[in-house]
């Protein structure tokens, strides 16, 4: 099991303001969480989308985009950001996921543009 960890990219942690920084620059950012904590609250400009879906989803338009995937605590995203690395992207996990986000003070919002919480 030790040569497959080997074999997969190491994802570099961006933190929460320089995250918010590359979306006002363009960045795409998938969002892996469930559905559920989605809805209940996003960064701006963020979209849901299963990990398993990376690839297909994004497409190869994006490839030359700054990209960051976040989750609730970084284990998804990190999961994501190799999964996107493996693929070609240059990708970055936020670190400390979107609790860390609320942390720093940065809005979280729902689809409708009102005020959102991190579940």
């Amino acid at each position: 099991m030790q040569e497959l960890d080997h074999a997969r990219p190491r994802v570099p942690g961006v933190e929460p303001a320089e995250a918010a920084q590359l979306v006002d620059e363009g960045a795409v950012i998938p969002d892996v969480r469930d559905s559920d904590e989605f809805s209940q609250g996003r960064a701006r400009g963020a979209f849901q989308i299963p990990c398993g879906a990376l690839g297909e989803r994004l497409g190869p338009r994006c490839r030359s985009c700054a990209r960051s995937s976040w989750c609730a605590a970084r284990g998804r995203s990190y999961q994501a950001a190799q999964t996107l690395g493996t693929r070609g992207y240059s990708s970055m996990s936020l670190a400390g996921g979107m609790h860390a986000r609320c942390d720093d003070w940065l809005p979280v919002e729902r689809g409708d543009g009102s005020p959102g919480v991190v579940a």
